[in-house]
Parts: structure tokens; C-alpha cells; sequence
């Protein structure tokens, strides 16, 4: 059986499966790779979509929920949770900047 995605082919995507003991899970929407089933056959469908060969072994029940990941997507988020401080250190100076420079200029005026 095959679970397909109507996205664009892209390497960076993945599939979780989620039995329905673990869908309640806070973390099951966020981070399906802490508590889902990841579906490790990746595969290019119809020439561009994405697909998933769902293991033999696995016999998925009606409730099993599937969650798509787009990994370049998280990076996006872990680089705007480090822009953010950085802009915020760079805009308001700390005092030990302010110090610096009002120690520096200090030494000018003499």
C-alpha cells in the first residue's frame, strides 16, 4: 500500500505514522518523530508527488493518523529563533556596552 502526498517531490519531507493512543499526545502534531511510526520508503509518485511505501508488516487501523514533516521547514524556525535574540542583543546594547562606550568616550574628551 502506498500513502501519497499531493506535494512536490522534495528529499526533505517525511512521514510519521500515529497509532491513536499517541494522537492525544501534545507532541504528536508538533514533533511526530517523538512518538509516531516514521515510514521509511520515500518514493517519487506520478513523476512529482511525494509517496510512502507503507511496510507489509504494519497493518494500519482506520484511527491511524499519517503527519507529513517538511524538515527544511524546521530549519526555518530554529534560524528565526536565533534571528530574533541576535536582533534583539544588537538593538538594545547591554550595560556593559553602554559602560564601554561611556568609558571610551571619556577617554576621547580628555
Amino acid at each position: 500500500a502506498f500513502l501519497i502526498d499531493n506535494s512536490s517531490y522534495h528529499p526533505g519531507w517525511s512521514a510519521y505514522m500515529l497509532s491513536p493512543a499517541v494522537q492525544q499526545s501534545p507532541l504528536a502534531q508538533a514533533f511526530p518523530w517523538l512518538v509516531g511510526r516514521a515510514l521509511p520508503q520515500h518514493v517519487l509518485v506520478n513523476n512529482w508527488q511525494n509517496g510512502w511505501l507503507i511496510p507489509p508488516d504494519t497493518v494500519p487501523v482506520q484511527q491511524t493518523e499519517y503527519v507529513f514533516v517538511f524538515w527544511p521547514q524546521y530549519l526555518e524556525y530554529i534560524g528565526l529563533f536565533i534571528l530574533i535574540p541576535t536582533f534583539a542583543f544588537l538593538i538594545f546594547p547591554t550595560k556593559h556596552a553602554r559602560r564601554v562606550k561611556r568609558h571610551l568616550l571619556d577617554r576621547i574628551r580628555k
